[in-house]
């Protein structure tokens, strides 16, 4: 599917939801309430659940907190060390022929504030004591910034580092398998690596034996199972009218942060004031960035 098909698709779940919203109530606040009850900080971030066949990805999760699956293939994975040898079989599981330990490392492209809670490895294994195992991995710090020297409130040398968040591996010898393991909490992505101590993410796959018969240990993939989340609100309210302790002060500071709303004055948002169509559509065009031509 191509990226305006999938846009599209995004798009017409998302207007599919706006129109629900609009017929529940004659303004935004009767709307709201008419979907559910007030949010909490918490709402979209929780101990990861037990999986089951019924936990699917939203249709149309181009938008929504509904659940996410990144995909990373064996062919987006590049080796890490020379002098290592390895091929692919007609299924796309890729393994090791030769030389020495080595490792496959793939870049893991995700939003800031997105919650990983699985990660789920295809493989094929058949040796009784040894496994393939894949690990979702920070890189850390920058080192210093030589443009700062002149500036002031300058992010401090930080070394580079990398720090394991969570492993899966295969378990026994049954040859092909799919494993995978929650990572509770789940970890949010920060991107932002210089200003606000995030990190570039990778995930590792490598297996614990290198022998003379490396093909019994491949791999086909490995999915990350995530959700968007809602911000939490700040410790300073925006709107004079919509102070922390309103029921929806976090999704309307989320709304304001994102650049979808600029309220209704320079100091309010009128959270009880009807919603016009005309406004209905700015807030679907500055969410999701509607519309370019090229």
């Amino acid at each position: 599917m191509n990226n305006t098909k999938m846009k599209a698709k995004g798009l017409a779940a998302a207007l599919g939801a706006a129109a629900m919203v609009l017929l529940a109530g004659a303004d935004a606040a009767r709307a709201d309430e008419a979907l559910s009850q007030a949010p909490r900080a918490d709402t979209n971030v929780r101990a990861a659940p037990t999986r089951t066949a019924t936990m699917q990805p939203a249709v149309g999760a181009d938008v929504g907190t509904g659940w996410n699956i990144l995909q990373i293939p064996a062919a987006a994975f590049v080796p890490q060390e020379g002098g290592a040898d390895w091929s692919s079989d007609a299924f796309g599981y890729r393994f090791w022929l030769s030389g020495r330990v080595a490792h496959f490392e793939a870049p893991v492209q995700l939003p800031t504030g997105a919650a990983v809670s699985y990660i789920d490895l295809y493989a094929y294994d058949d040796l009784p004591f040894e496994s393939m195992r894949a690990t979702l991995v920070r890189y850390l710090g920058w080192g210093t910034v030589p443009q700062c020297i002149l500036i002031l409130n300058c992010p401090p040398p930080t070394p580079p580092g990398s720090v394991a968040i969570k492993s899966v591996e295969t378990v026994g010898d049954v040859g092909y398998q799919y494993a995978y393991q929650s990572i509770s909490p789940p970890h949010t992505i920060n991107n932002n690596v210089v200003y606000g101590g995030g990190a570039q993410y990778v995930v590792r796959v490598a297996p614990t034996w290198f022998g003379n018969q490396p093909s019994r240990l491949r791999f086909k993939g490995v999915d990350l199972w995530w959700k968007r989340q809602i911000s939490p609100g700040p410790a300073t309210a925006s709107f004079t009218d919509v102070p922390p302790s309103h029921p929806f002060f976090q999704v309307i500071e989320a709304l304001l942060a994102s650049g979808a709303t600029v309220g209704c004055t320079a100091s309010e948002f009128c959270p009880d004031a009807p919603l016009t169509r005309a406004q209905m559509a700015a807030f679907l065009a500055r969410v999701l960035g509607l519309y370019w031509q090229y």
